[in-house]
């Protein structure tokens, strides 16, 4: 199994994460974050699904701490 097919816990994608699971549950709850059901009430993360989620958080931080951007990510203009 390559690693961006590896399945995680809600556990693990919290122990990764260093968050608690009701962190990770409220995440998936909200479709922040992907998950892939198991069962009738379980369900499992893939690794994939977890990196594209950091990176998505990486771009929201990112915009929010850089406002020499413009929404598109452009730079803006120094006299506006």
């Amino acid at each position: 199994m390559q690693q961006d097919d590896e399945m995680l816990t809600a556990d693990e994608v919290a122990s990764i994460m260093k968050v608690h699971i009701r962190t990770v549950r409220n995440w998936v709850n909200s479709g922040e974050l992907s998950s892939i059901p198991i069962g009738t009430r379980g369900y499992r993360i893939s690794r994939r699904d977890l990196n594209i989620f950091i990176e998505k958080q990486k771009k929201k931080r990112h915009q929010t701490t850089n406002p020499i951007e413009d929404e598109r990510g452009l730079p803006k203009d120094k006299e506006e």
